[in-house]
């Protein structure tokens, strides 16, 4: 395991540097039931995104669903990976998030997926 691996935050006390984006995500978490279904993290590589989610997965007791953009470049391939992720239910946990890295990554030529998504 990597240094940064063994001690990325695994609770929101841990969370060093984003108090702005940790209010937000807190009212975020807070309202989501009542309508708010996605919420997405920006900003630069290294600053803390896709720990954030794992971390909102820990605290909430959400399981975690995470794939890499890349791996879904076209409509089909969304549906074909993602539907049954959504529709299947948790088994150990109360409900899940569906964690979609790295979408910066998508071009022009990934026909349909950011509708679909």
């Amino acid at each position: 395991m990597t240094w940064t691996e063994k001690h990325r935050p695994k609770r929101f006390v841990e969370v060093r540097g984003q108090d702005l984006a940790l209010e937000k995500l807190k009212t975020f978490i807070k309202y989501f039931r009542i309508g708010k279904k996605a919420i997405i993290l920006h900003g630069p590589a290294g600053t803390g995104k896709t720990t954030l989610a794992h971390v909102i997965a820990r605290e909430t007791n959400l399981e975690i669903f995470e794939l890499n953009a890349s791996d879904l470049r076209n409509k089909n391939k969304l549906r074909e990976i993602l539907k049954p992720a959504i529709e299947q239910q948790s088994l150990l946990r109360v409900g899940k998030i569906i964690l979609v890295d790295e979408v910066d990554g998508i071009s022009a030529a990934d026909r349909g997926w950011l509708i679909e998504l």
